[in-house]
């Protein structure tokens, strides 16, 4: 009986030491962005289908709304820029954009991670999984320095079904003040992505 105990806590400790030491190409997995929440109220929102009628997202009536449609990439960039005059510290910014890929969403996302840590611009900080729509998906955190203030994105990568399509959700905020609040707001954002059937 105690050496069951002995192997049942052993296999406790073991299991939880695994979780906390994962990483996807050596950054931390986490959980942070899946338990990030608001009730931020952005007032009238507007659903937008992208130029190819391939997803649909709903965002704020007051933003700037872009949409961008080429041969290599597709979607909508949404910002509050005209809402904030010049004080950046309260700039919130999401787009939703898709690309061609043969690879499939675990590779595409490892070159992505690879791509980036080539560079020293970026500071990777966490990762995890998350679903949207119903779809599994990764989310990818990072900062950047731009001048004295330094920039929070996180992307989320889904793969839309049966199809060789990849789709970027990335927010983008400046880290000062609420950051955190500000990011999880925006994540109310990204959870109404919809693929179009």
């Amino acid at each position: 009986m105690y050496r069951l105990l002995f192997y049942g806590i052993f296999a406790v400790i073991t299991f939880n030491s695994c979780n906390f030491n994962k990483t996807i190409e050596g950054i931390p997995v986490s959980e942070s962005y899946n338990n990030c929440s608001d009730n931020s109220d952005f007032g009238d929102l507007t659903t937008i289908r992208d130029p190819g009628n391939k997803f649909m997202i709903t965002l704020p009536y007051s933003w700037d709304i872009q949409e961008v449609y080429s041969d290599t990439i597709y979607g909508i960039f949404g910002s509050n820029a005209y809402d904030i005059g010049n004080d950046n510290s309260k700039l919130l910014s999401l787009s939703a954009s898709g690309y061609k890929s043969e690879d499939s969403l675990a590779t595409y996302f490892r070159n992505e991670i690879k791509s980036m840590k080539k560079t020293s611009e970026f500071r990777l900080l966490e990762t995890g999984n998350i679903t949207i729509d119903y779809q599994p998906g990764f989310w990818l955190s990072f900062e950047l320095e731009e001048g004295e203030m330094v920039i929070y994105s996180i992307i989320v990568y889904l793969k839309r079904p049966d199809t060789d399509e990849i789709f970027l959700l990335q927010t983008l905020i400046y880290k000062s003040g609420d950051w955190e609040k500000r990011i999880c707001s925006l994540k109310t954002l990204v959870e109404t992505f919809e693929f179009e059937e």
